[in-house]
């Protein structure tokens, strides 16, 4: 996606050779250390049904790794880079028996490390997490027992610390983060509150050096949803949004939208890839 407010704004489709195999509710983060987009993990209609292989997308091409170790396969697992320590994060969801898990893996370009630290998250699935630009942030999820989540976490590169802040989003799973390295904040969006079998539309920042939520009132957004893709297009400094679900309306959304640190703007790009959800997303 180009720049909002241009004449160059659109989706372009690739067709690398072979791609990964299909799949939702996968896990992804850009490892800016080795320069590789990683992708684990995911749900597939198709046997084995939930996945557990690890991918590498270097701009061209997917290449099928094979560490010495690896998560479990499963999907709704949480995942961001950890720049702080130079690690990909890869934090619970649900496995192929329909277990929750709060089990903690690093990726360090080669291969898979189940770390145990002193302090987890309970566990849970569907839960939203980034780098903050001090540490990695986790909100959320939904667990069988307490059902949604509102629950904050960091992981400072050795053991998660829960945090209670002054001000907290609602419970909710699914919703998006993305990190704004340009005003320094993580950008929540969205989400399922299953308890009211609902969507929100809210927008919240979160501030990684003060440690604290702050809603945003915006005078328009895009339609509530979950299980949305949002990623931050660094060159045009902006928030980009696309698709998701929607308990409200019939199918998945195929709609655009980018978020410049005071307002959405949908865009109308000429080409855009077709509705959908689970879908994951990173620059």
């Amino acid at each position: 996606v180009a720049a909002a407010g241009t004449n160059s704004e659109d989706w372009v489709q690739l067709s690398p050779a072979p791609p990964p195999a299909a799949r939702a509710s996968a896990s992804l983060f850009y490892d800016s250390v080795r320069n590789r987009t990683i992708l684990f993990g995911g749900g597939s209609s198709a046997a084995p049904f939930v996945l557990g292989d690890t991918n590498s997308w270097d701009g061209t091409t997917w290449t099928a790794l094979s560490p010495a170790t690896s998560p479990s396969a499963r999907s709704d697992a949480a995942a961001a880079f950890d720049a702080a320590h130079g690690m990909g994060v890869l934090f619970g969801g649900i496995d192929q028996s329909d277990v929750q898990l709060n089990d903690t893996w690093l990726w360090n370009g080669t291969t898979w490390t189940n770390v145990v630290p002193a302090t987890s998250p309970p566990v849970r699935q569907g839960a939203a997490m980034a780098y903050d630009g001090h540490q990695i942030v986790l909100f959320g999820g939904a667990a069988s027992g307490p059902g949604d989540l509102a629950d904050t976490w960091i992981w400072n590169g050795t053991t998660w610390s829960q945090i209670t802040p002054a001000n907290s989003p609602p419970p909710r799973q699914h919703a998006a983060m993305a990190f704004d390295p340009v005003r320094n904040q993580v950008v929540m969006f969205a989400g399922a509150n299953d308890l009211g079998e609902s969507d929100y539309s809210d927008t919240w920042i979160w501030d990684g050096g003060a440690l604290t939520w702050t809603q945003i009132a915006t005078a328009t957004q895009p339609p509530p949803r979950n299980s949305h893709a949002m990623a931050f297009d660094t060159p045009h400094g902006q928030t980009i949004v696309f698709g998701g679900y929607s308990q409200e309306s019939e199918g998945p959304a195929g709609d655009t939208w980018a978020w410049n640190g005071t307002v959405w703007t949908q865009l109308n790009p000429p080409h855009q890839p077709s509705p959908r959800g689970g879908i994951s997303m990173v620059y």
